[in-house]
Order: structure tokens, then sequence, then C-alpha cells
């Protein structure tokens, strides 16, 4: 083996001095220190090699096959060159991303018309979240085996998309809003900005010192370097600390769709970063290592066939073993949790569709695992989402249970509450679940209640209030109330909704049958009344929210979706045949009130007299049971209690 010589360079980079150390890799080719590229990592994949380890066959065969891979942003064929030291596997890696067009670059389609059609050699802003970083770690992976060409003109790309990113959201920018957005534009520009520190220091600074737009609307805030110094909206750092604080217990922000995507774009980044400077830049995300792996592995069902749902999902009831093993492969990597590893192991190994090849660097099969075991509950309380289960058995009970904190980032909820059970193999208590597109649509569609018709949680007040649990029960609560719109919505409609407090009790008994009790606790007034609201100010409010409350003449809805349009009702009784074939038994403890059930399929898109709207399959519309008390206003409390399987 030849050893080069070694060299060491020293950068002033926004207020720190850096030491570059090059050496000279093993195969006789030379490598930095790398952006997403350890030598833990380096040294797993050597060994994986030298192996001939399952997971290093599946590299190869993916890098070599001429099957079409979604999403394949040339990170295989760029792990295959920092292992193997042939260059043509760098060049291939760039071929994987050379449609996109730059500044001067016109992408493999040539010409404007190409750079001008988005998706083909136009990046969205969809692209520029998902793709930045990617595109930065590949071209510090790779520039030295490129061609001259080749490096000019990956390096174009990505100054291009360093323009957009940073320009006004107009034009494309960054919106703090939108916490995938911000967390795939702030690690994308950070890590072009160090890989690029040695060849453009002056470039380098001026993208970790960008200072913000300043065009007088649409701004695009400054992005704040490497430091937090709030959790706030002031900068895009500071908007990363901010999410860790929503995201307290290990639930991201978005939805249980959506986070997958972002955490795993978010750990990469915090990873590439924090190795490459030998410093922990991202405390309050690396401190939420072991609850990312908890969150991840305790929202799938006992059989592993299903996970607890809950705000936009394009797809329902669905594992998705694309992107689910892939964030596994991420946060199991980064967290070493033998549970979560185990997890990631077996779901691995059921899948024989295309991973994202994100789960790749922190392939780790030789970390210790442990059989899933865990049990009883598990809570995030920076969401207000909370689960209990019996084990990881078929024929185990596994309970879900959220009531939505205040976030405003994109994909917010309008339910204050929902809540689930799973048990032998199926969800016996379900919600309709899809894409609502806006937090305005959801809250029909989830077991909650609509007060006055119109209300779930109020922008004023609402949230978590209350957790506890042990081997056998959990208890999860929370609360809205006061105005529709908060203090910077101009004239806002009056206050009606004084308090709203719901509780969900849920127990696991003895004989192995579960009991869930929901108790509400309600003081509002009725928003049609022109004596406590003008209808001035009535109109204030959204639409869809009035539509709704016209549509029922303002009455309270206890809502609770069935399996079934026409269960069997004796009394105070209701009962019908769940997915897992058992029967399930609602008994109401309210007085005076009315019964009504409805088929969403018959209603979905149709407006009065529940307005359902959203982008939801007809498959996943279900049939809503609706218990609808006579008295609209004042003081009222429900007693529900829901009973699956024994006697109650």
């Amino acid at each position: 083996m030849m050893f080069k010589r070694v060299t060491i360079k020293f950068i002033f980079l926004s207020g720190m001095f850096l030491c570059l150390l090059t050496v000279t890799a093993r195969n006789g080719y030379a490598a930095q220190k790398l952006l997403g590229w350890s030598d833990a990592q380096a040294a797993t994949w050597q060994k994986m090699r030298t192996e001939n380890h399952p997971l290093w066959q599946r590299l190869v065969n993916e890098v070599h096959s001429d099957r079409y891979r979604p999403g394949d942003y040339g990170l295989r064929d760029g792990m295959m060159y920092l292992i193997t030291g042939d260059k043509s596997y760098a060049t291939s890696a760039w071929h994987k991303m050379d449609n996109w067009c730059g500044k001067t670059y016109r992408g493999t389609g040539g010409d404007d018309a190409w750079c001008n059609t988005f998706w083909k050699g136009k990046i969205p802003r969809d692209g520029t979240r998902e793709q930045f970083l990617r595109l930065a770690m590949l071209y510090h992976w790779t520039r030295e085996a490129l061609s001259v060409e080749d490096r000019k003109n990956m390096r174009d790309v990505l100054e291009l998309w360093t323009d957009l990113v940073l320009s006004d959201r107009k034009t494309h920018g960054t919106r703090l809003s939108d916490s995938d957005e911000t967390v795939g534009h702030y690690f994308g520009a950070v890590i072009y900005a160090l890989a690029i520190q040695d060849e453009d220091p002056q470039r380098s600074q001026a993208i970790l010192n960008f200072a913000g737009t300043n065009t007088g609307s649409s701004d695009t805030a400054p992005l704040g370097g490497l430091n937090a110094t709030g959790a706030n909206n002031n900068s895009w750092r500071n908007a990363i600390a901010r999410f860790a604080q929503l995201a307290k217990g290990g639930q991201w922000m978005e939805s249980s769709s959506y986070n997958r995507g972002t955490v795993r774009l978010l750990l990469q980044g915090v990873a590439a970063v924090n190795n490459f400077l030998g410093e922990d830049k991202f405390p309050e995300i690396t401190a939420l290592y072991p609850d990312f792996a908890k969150a991840f592995v305790l929202e799938v069902a006992p059989d592993l066939r299903d996970f607890y749902q809950w705000g936009d999902n394009q797809e329902t009831h669905y594992i998705r073993y694309y992107s689910r093993v892939a964030t596994l492969g991420v946060v199991c990597g980064l967290s070493k949790d033998p549970e979560c590893l185990s997890l990631y192991d077996e779901l691995l190994s059921r899948s024989e569709e295309t991973i994202h090849e994100d789960y790749l660097p922190f392939a780790d099969p030789y970390s210790p695992r442990k059989v899933l075991s865990s049990h009883g509950a598990y809570h995030a309380d920076g969401r207000g989402i909370a689960y209990h289960r019996q084990g990881w058995n078929l024929e185990d009970s596994f309970f879900g249970s959220q009531f939505t904190n205040v976030t405003h980032v994109d994909h917010r909820l309008g339910a204050l509450s929902n809540f689930a059970l799973y048990r032998h193999g199926d969800w016996v208590i379900d919600n309709t679940r899809g894409y609502y597109g806006h937090w305005d649509q959801d809250a029909p569609y989830q077991n909650t209640m609509l007060v006055n018709g119109g209300f779930s949680n109020l922008e004023e007040a609402y949230g978590e209030v209350a957790f506890s649990a042990d081997e056998t029960y959990l208890y999860h609560a929370g609360t809205t109330g006061g105005q529709y719109r908060d203090e910077r919505f101009g004239n806002p409609p009056l206050e009606t909704v004084h308090e709203w407090t719901r509780s969900h009790v849920y127990f696991h008994n003895e004989d192995g049958s579960d009991s869930i009790v929901i108790f509400d606790r309600l003081n509002a007034d009725d928003p049609t009344d022109e004596d406590i609201q003008p209808v001035g100010k009535f109109d204030r409010l959204p639409k869809l929210i009035k539509q709704r409350i016209n549509g029922v003449e303002a009455k309270h809805q206890w809502i609770l979706h069935l399996t079934e349009l026409n269960p069997r009702i004796e009394g105070n009784e209701i009962s019908w045949m769940g997915e897992s074939n058992e029967e399930v038994t609602l008994t109401t403890f309210m007085t005076n009130y009315v019964t009504q059930i409805y088929d969403e399929k018959l209603l979905h898109n149709k407006g009065y007299p529940l307005y359902l709207g959203g982008y939801v399959r007809d498959k996943d519309l279900g049939y809503q049971l609706r218990l609808i008390p006579n008295q609209k206003s004042g003081w009222q409390t429900f007693l529900n209690l829901i009973h699956v399987g024994g006697k109650v």
C-alpha cells in the first residue's frame, strides 16, 4: 500500500479555525475527512466487504442492477466509490443527478426548455428540501474522482440550489413554518458550505453567514450559522432548536408519514456536520436520539403489519418498507438502540421492495440487538401522543391516544383529540385516515367531538394537559378554549367555547379484554345566537366552520367511527363487530341526546350536512356514529365507555 504526503490546512470560517487533515485511504485513493462518511462507517463497510456480508451483496447488486429505483440520488454509487476506490462509481453517482440544471449547466436536456420544466431540469421546492443535502454530500465524496467538467457541472447545480434556498420566498426561498423544508434546506446549505470551504472559503463563509433577504415581503430569514441563539424563528438554525422542543419524546410535529422523511434528513445532516467538525453543534437533536428510536419502534403494531397513523398520510394501513426501513436505518444506526436495530433487521428481511438508499451509510450489523419486548406506556409530550402496548404478539393489544399541541407548522391538526385500539391483528377502534390537506378538514375524521358542530381546538389555547400510566392503564387528557383565531387575526369572532376538556382512560383487563373511558367536560355558548355573537362576528369564522355549524344546527357532535352502518342499538348500548371479529360495545351515560349514523362514502365532498372534504380515498371512508346532545349552551359533561373482548 502506498501513502502520499499528509497535508494540514487551517481555514478561518464563521469565527472558528477548522483543521482539515488530508490522508490517503485504502486502495490508493485520496480522501479528506468526509461529510456524511465517518471513520466508523468506513470501517463497518470495509468489514462487511471483507466478509461478503448480505448487506454488502445487496449494495453491489443494487448498484449494478438496471432496475429503476425511486429515490436513487447516487448515494449507493458514491458509497461504492468510497469503499472500493473505483472512480467509475464516482462518475455514475453524478450521473444519477446530472439531469438537474445549474446556473450555466443545461442538464441532460441541454436547453432552456429542459431547464424550465419542473422535475426534469428545474428543481421545485419539494426537490431542494429532499435532494440538496444528498447532492452536497456526494460532491464532497466524489469531487476528487470526477472529471474537471463533471466536477464543475456538479458544483454549478449546487450553486443554483444554494441561490434558490437563500432567495426570497416568492422566488423559492425557505419557509420556517415548513419543518421538512427548513431541515432539508438548512443542512443542504450548511453541508455545501463546509464541502467547499477549502476551495472557496469566501463563498463558504457567505453561505453560513447569510443574513436573510430584505425585499419587504416574503422574506427568507437568516440562516443562523451553526450555533442556535434561541428556540424561535429568527433564523433557520433557531427554528431547528424550536422544532426540537416540539419533538420532545421523539415525535416530530408534521404527521406519522412526513415525520419519516424529515427525521431521516435531520439526523443525516446532524451526523454529517458533527462528525466533520468533531464536536456536537446540535445537542438539542442528539439528545433526542433515544427518543426518536422509541417513537419509531413503539408506533408499530404488535404484528408489525401496521402502525398508529396521525395527520396527513398519503398511504394508509401500510407499513411502507421503502421509507420506514430507511428511517430506522438512520435512527437505529445513530442511537444504537438494541430494540430499534432488531426491528430494523426484521422489517428489512421482510421487504422485497427497494429501500430508500439513506439507510445504507448507517447500516450496522455488528451492534448488539435485543428481541422486541417493550410493553406498557410510551409518551411524547411535545406532540401530545401516547401509546400503551401489551407486547409484540398477534393477540396483544395496542392503544394510541393523542391531544394536539400547538405547533404553528405545516400539516398542523385541527382536531384536539383522537384515539384508536389495535388487537388480534387489526384496528377494532379506528378512524378515517387520509391526506386531509388543511387543518380545518381533519377533525370530523377523528374519534373526537365537534363543539357546536364546528370547533375542535381553539387557537387561543389547546393541547395536552395530563398523562399517567402503568402496566395496566393509561390516562391522557387535553383541553381547549377561547377564541377560534388568536390575537394575530384582525376582528376575530367572539369566544363561545370557554372550556372543553377531554380525557381518555385505557385499561387492559386481566381477562385480556380492553376498556376505554372517554369523559368530556364542556362549557360553550351557541355561536349562532345573535344575543351572544353578532352576525358580523360569526361571519369572521372560516366558511367551512360556519357551514359545519349551520349544517347540524350548532349542536355538539360526539364522534366515533364504526366498521358497519347498522350497529345494534339497545337503550344506552351500541354494539357492532370490529375488524378483529370481536364485538365492540359502546355504553353511553349521556342523557337527552339523539343518535345519528352517517356513511362517509355518500357524504365525502358532497357538502351539506357534514361538509366532509380532504383527500381521502373511498377505501378509507367508513361510518360515523354521532351522539348529539340537544343542549347547545352551558356546562355539560359526557361519559362514554367502550369495551372489546370478554365481559364488561
